[in-house]
């Protein structure tokens, strides 16, 4: 990676490597198309917030984001991508955007969850559960929570994560049919 590259210079790099226009990106922050502008072009700097939301939606890793948003906010220069292992700069630039997905971009971050997030993200790697249930009443956040881990394990599984929405099927012996039927999304 070319070593002079600036905040807005890298993001706009990202952004056209995922093949996303700013109108793209700015939705799925969510952000004004003329704020995206300004960061691209270097006139201003992304909140701590919005440095969050853009990890999240370029699916920098969760283990290197903390580094990612002092790059956004501080400016670090490039050297921010050096500070990773040679298999984190690969995976930057190639394992994400190649993961298939359905899930809906969260419109807020997922606060004060990630005990929770941490559980079911180590219950679906681990290899001991092939299905994982989330229960509770209704408004607690049980899907939030799913679209949550799923986001959060894109680069884990190389056949993409999708949402099979089951609310309407009532018939048990639907469910793998609707399975079947899950559109494959971006």
């Amino acid at each position: 990676m070319d070593a002079e590259l600036t905040f807005g210079q890298w993001l706009k790099k990202r952004r056209k490597a995922l093949d996303l226009t700013q109108e793209e990106l700015a939705r799925r922050v969510p952000c004004a198309v003329i704020t995206l502008q300004k960061i691209e072009a270097g006139e201003r700097r992304p909140s701590k917030q919005m440095a969050e939301r853009l990890a999240e939606s370029l699916g920098i890793a969760v283990d290197v984001r903390p580094a990612f948003v002092r790059f956004a906010r501080e400016g670090l220069g490039a050297h921010w991508p050096d500070l990773l292992s040679p298999a984190a700069q690969v995976a930057l630039w190639s394992s994400w955007p190649r993961r298939r997905t359905n899930l809906p971009l969260a419109p807020t971050p997922l606060i004060g969850r990630d005990r929770d997030l941490t559980t079911v993200c180590e219950r679906l790697l681990s290899g001991a559960n092939r299905l994982l249930t989330l229960i509770g009443p209704p408004g607690v956040g049980k899907t939030r929570l799913a679209i949550g881990a799923g986001s959060n394990l894109l680069v884990d599984f190389g056949d993409g994560v999708y949402l099979v929405e089951l609310a309407s099927v009532s018939d048990p012996s639907l469910v793998a049919a609707s399975v079947a039927q899950t559109p494959r999304g971006r």
